[in-house]
This record gives C-alpha cells, structure tokens and sequence, in this order.
C-alpha cells in the first residue's frame, strides 16, 4: 500500500476503487470514447489519470510543477504502463475542471467578440463622437489584454505547460460538453 492511498478516499474519482473504474464512474465514460478501440486497458489508466490530474490527488499537491515526476508516480500508483492518449487525457481535465474550463471559454468568447468590434472601421465624420469611439476601441483593447492575460494563466493551471495537452482540449471540448460530463458522486 503506497502512502498517497489514505488520501484516495477524498479525490473526485478514487483511483483506488475496488470495482472498474468506470462501473463506479459513469461519467468517465466520454474520456473512454477516446480509446476505446486503441487497445488501451481502460480501467488501469482511468486510475492513472485520476491520479495524475484529480484536483485532489496528493501528486497534484506533491509534484505541481513537475509534470514528468507526477506521471512517472502516477504510472507507478496505477500500474500503467502504456501509452498516453490526449484526447483523453483532456477531457478528463476537462471534466475535474469544469469551472474554470468554462471560465476560460467564456474568456474566450468574449475577447472574440470584443475583437470583432475593434476590428470595425471607424467612419464617424464628427471629430467629437470619432474621439469617442478611438477611446472606446482603447478601452476594449485593455480589456483584451486583461483577458488574454487571464486565459494564458487559466491555461497554466490546467495544463502546466502542457501543449499537447491544451490543443487537444481546445480541439475536442465545448463547455456543453464539459457542464454535463461531471458529477460527483
């Protein structure tokens, strides 16, 4: 018994189940849609992700920072030895992390749609209302900014780094999608 299954008992998805990972969690079943013809043993590496990225799981605590000695334990916790899969991986992420998934996409949203507005033409011919409108753009620039800001450290907190990891998330979540998927037991 390693000395991080005391605080199994406490994480979102308990890695250290007694039944199949995804008997006791439904929910997982979308993470699973990724690999499921890949050959992956899906039960062992549910409980490798649990480990690895479960906001509660004593790695995170642990190794944060440090991604490839937190995989390593994790490998080692689940017995997992086989190859990682993003899209799974990120969905995952997506489902512990719902909330600040969907801060960030709400972030996103909203910087497109401020870009779309700096992008119009100014063509007031009043010197008066077209200072008023260059002041406005200004202010949605700043704006943007904060936001970008905002979304990059967002993107930190979720992926560490993790590039891969992020552009799969981007590429296969909607915030519908992640709202729906998790539910603790």
């Amino acid at each position: 018994m390693s000395k991080y299954n005391k605080y199994a008992d406490s994480m979102g998805i308990n890695p250290t189940t007694k039944g199949r990972m995804l008997e006791e969690y439904p929910q997982l079943q979308t993470c699973v849609d990724f690999i499921s013809n890949s050959g992956i043993d899906s039960d062992k590496y549910l409980r490798y992700l649990a480990w690895l990225y479960d906001p509660q799981s004593p790695l995170m605590k642990e190794y944060r920072g440090d991604l490839i000695q937190r995989r390593a334990q994790a490998m080692n916790l689940s017995s997992y030895n086989g190859d990682s899969d993003y899209r799974c991986e990120s969905a995952f992420v997506i489902m512990m992390r719902n909330r600040l998934w969907t801060l960030r996409c709400d972030n996103e949203k909203a910087f497109a749609e401020f870009s779309e507005m700096v992008g119009q033409p100014i063509t007031e011919a009043n010197e008066d209302v077209k200072i008023k409108a260059i002041e406005r753009k200004g202010k949605l620039l700043e704006l943007m900014s904060e936001m970008s800001a905002r979304i990059e450290k967002i993107d930190k907190e979720l992926f560490e780094e993790d590039h891969e990891l992020e552009d799969a998330a981007v590429k296969i979540a909607t915030v519908g999608q992640a709202a729906k998927n998790y539910r603790r037991k």
